[in-house]
């Protein structure tokens, strides 16, 4: 870690001590893999704050987010570019159940697409320009690359070093997650991610698995996407954040429209440090975290980090918030995972 960004931590975590009067609380969003059939039910149809965002949302895509989310079972496959969409609508229309309720963090951080909600809830970007840039980013993704020629691959078992020189092994394959201590996601050329997998499982890897998808993500493979984004950026507005957004590259809060702007310009060929991002808020005093999705993708993440963390879903805070005057109890909720 830098000392530059040292110093930030350092200068924002006293900050935080002294305009805190509860325990600090950073909400986490997660990206990819966080979509379910039933997601979204403890608030859809039963929060104005919810459905009206979910109103808009529709509106400007087009088509039913209720089928999206309730139609069928399971994991039902839908296209990349709608699991996008849906992913930040509903983190996002958690976000605006939350306020309603006068909830607000001293932090938010987004794991990869995550980082679109997480600006959102920061106060940098308007909701509506987000859903634009979401779907922006799978434009590209389809429209710049091939079918079957990248992938990603889950390692699970080994540390990170050993991770790291089996990628260097093989060509163009990257370390793209550093999700906790023991699980990474390497992402690159098809073929070499399918060598690295093997090597990892010889060398006693606890799992090795192809994830579904053929994007190289958070890899140098997608720096001409990232280029492009960057245009469609310039076309947004993006405001300082109101609440601290986490860079996951560098582990450290951004607090400037400069520094959102930048770090979502970049972040899809920058690696997700997010065992490194966990740390940084716990130096920055943060004792709560919230996963504000429909999942519990992060959660299980963090007791591997961070034994010590204590970490909710929003569906498991919503439920025991007395003061959820929004939230009809009396709705079934659909539980079909």
């Amino acid at each position: 870690m830098s000392v530059g960004v040292r110093k930030t931590i350092d200068e924002t975590a006293e900050t935080v001590k002294a305009h805190s009067t509860a325990d600090p609380v950073a909400w986490l969003f997660p990206g990819l893999g966080s979509r379910f059939v039933g997601m979204g039910a403890d608030i859809i149809g039963k929060s104005p704050a919810a459905d009206k965002l979910i109103t808009l949302a529709a509106q400007k895509l087009g088509y039913d987010i209720h089928e999206v989310c309730f139609s069928g079972s399971g994991r039902k496959f839908v296209p990349p570019r709608i699991e996008a969409q849906v992913i930040y609508v509903i983190n996002c229309a958690y976000v605006d159940v939350l306020r309603s309720l006068g909830r607000q963090p001293q932090f938010v951080c987004g794991h990869s697409l995550g980082s679109w909600a997480a600006a959102y809830a920061a106060g940098a970007i308007d909701f509506e320009s987000g859903l634009e840039m979401v779907t922006a980013v799978e434009d590209l993704l389809e429209q710049r690359i091939p079918d079957g020629e990248q992938a990603m691959g889950v390692i699970i078992g080994l540390d990170e070093e050993t991770v790291t020189r089996i990628c260097a092994d093989e060509q163009y394959v990257y370390l793209a997650n550093s999700n906790s201590p023991k699980q990474f996601v390497i992402a690159g050329r098809a073929v070499g991610v399918d060598a690295a997998l093997e090597k990892a499982g010889e060398q006693a890897a606890k799992k090795t698995q192809r994830i579904a998808g053929s994007r190289a993500m958070h890899t140098p493979l997608l720096a001409d996407v990232n280029r492009e984004l960057q245009t469609a950026l310039a076309r947004i507005t993006i405001d300082d954040p109101t609440i601290p957004q986490m860079n996951c590259d560098t582990a450290s809060p951004m607090h400037t429209a400069v520094d959102v702007r930048r770090y979502l310009g970049q972040f899809l060929q920058r690696p997700v440090r997010w065992e490194a991002t966990m740390h940084a808020l716990g130096d920055l005093s943060i004792t709560q975290f919230v996963e504000v999705g429909a999942a519990a993708v992060l959660t299980g993440m963090m007791p591997f980090i961070d034994p010590s963390a204590k970490i909710e879903t929003v569906s498991d805070l919503l439920a025991r918030d007395e003061t959820a005057n929004a939230i009809d109890p009396t709705t079934p909720v659909l539980t079909d995972r």
